[in-house]
């Protein structure tokens, strides 16, 4: 892990690689993968080894019993113990310890039940001349800008706001930015160093622009950034209706009216959960409607937040018949910490709930994997959620 230097590590993938030589049969069974939880070296025995501490890999295999099943290599990087329903830590959990401080005792492999002989395995070590065991690491390496200055710095209570203003000015300036640029600009300005994968830009959906259809709007995924100046976490979801001109199922009024009941959007986080620090959501207009803010939630607990806010539609004069609606595009920011003593795995998931006349939002569900939206009726509305959750970071205690 010393070699892993350069600015701050984002770890977003290990796998350990072993060379198997022998089993108990060729009936595959489960070898995992733990932590170690206190330091040992060469001359440790059976009888003084360390115990164990989290349980991030397992993977099932039965290699070299005998022709049937040869020598041959077991990968482990995931499926360890559960983080929350639905999710499990991973390898790269614990490597992303290492690399933030956490003691690195090394890891320890074990059979899941040491008193069946189907259970006992026989690997290649780092003694032998070939097939060696690896510890392969993906990580990318972030540095921020020379002169940035971090969100907690311009505003100590909430520097969730102070992003959400930010990004608002940006895209104002810059409405066909990518996600790309905006993770450089984060870097380079506010100190953010974006974790995991990228997130996707294409929008896709439905050709023909509808209110009443889902498909016409878009929810980006949300994305988990880095703040090393106060060693908080942030995600930040965006949403975009598709169409340009917001082709609207009411008679033209001219004038500004109440699209219905309120809509509502929102955030959520696991599978672990989390200690939220802060939040801020903005949302604007195409032409008319400059936009407006908030950083006062509708409901928010250890897995999400969301808000609930009145849609609104303006008629535009020229073409007749097209509007803007206050809500065309948004974004939510939260700010949060990781939960435990360990690293774990996060990922986000967006919602937006839309509605038309006699129906409204009127509160939201979180849990984990689990993010529902609450309605005064059971018609005229529709959910568009994120095509999937956003891509895994690994976040760390500190």
């Amino acid at each position: 892990m010393a070699s892993l230097t350069g600015g701050y590590i984002d770890v977003q993938d290990a796998t350990l690689n072993l060379y198997e030589t022998n089993s108990g049969s060729c009936t595959p069974t489960e070898v995992d993968v733990y932590g170690a939880a206190s330091a040992w070296d060469s001359s440790t025995t059976w009888n003084t080894q360390p115990g164990t501490d989290v349980l991030y890999a397992s993977a099932t295999a039965a290699n070299g019993f005998n022709s049937s099943c040869p020598s041959g290599w077991v990968n482990i990087n995931s499926g360890g113990a559960s983080s929350g329903a639905g999710g499990t830590q991973r390898l790269a959990d614990l490597v992303a310890g290492w690399v933030n401080g956490l003691p690195n005792y090394g890891l320890i492999v074990e059979a899941a039940s040491e008193t069946s002989t189907d259970g006992w395995k026989q690997f290649k070590s780092a003694e032998g001349a070939t097939n060696t065991p690896t510890l392969s690491v993906t990580y990318a390496v972030d540095n921020v800008g020379a002169t940035c200055v971090s969100p907690s710095v311009t505003d100590g209570t909430n520097p969730a706001g102070v992003i959400d203003s930010y990004l608002y000015n940006l895209r104002q300036s810059s409405p066909t930015i990518s996600s790309a640029d905006i993770d450089a600009d984060l870097a380079r300005d506010l100190c953010l160093i974006p974790l995991g994968g990228p997130v996707s830009d294409a929008w896709g959906g439905d050709p023909t622009p509808n209110a009443s259809n889902p498909e016409d709007m878009k929810v980006i995924p949300g994305k988990i950034y880095y703040d090393a100046t106060i060693h908080e976490y942030y995600t930040i979801m965006k949403w975009n209706w598709q169409n340009v001109d917001f082709d609207k199922e009411v008679n033209a009024c001219g004038c500004t009216q109440n699209d219905g009941g309120p809509d509502g959007w929102g955030t959520s986080l696991g599978p672990p959960a989390a200690i939220m620090k802060g939040w801020s959501t903005s949302w604007w207009g195409n032409w008319y409607f400059a936009g407006g803010s908030t950083h006062t939630a509708s409901a928010s607990g250890s897995h999400g937040v969301g808000f609930i806010i009145q849609d609104k539609t303006h008629q535009n004069p020229f073409p007749s018949g097209k509007w803007d609606l206050n809500t065309y595009h948004g974004q939510e920011v939260l700010s949060f910490l990781g939960s435990g003593s360990n690293c774990h795995t996060y990922q986000t998931f967006g919602k937006y709930g839309h509605t038309w006349p006699s129906t409204g939002v009127t509160g939201f569900g979180f849990g984990v994997w689990d993010f529902s939206i609450q309605w005064d009726h059971t018609t005229q509305h529709w959910t568009n959620a994120g095509d999937g959750p956003g891509p895994p970071a690994t976040v760390c205690p500190h």
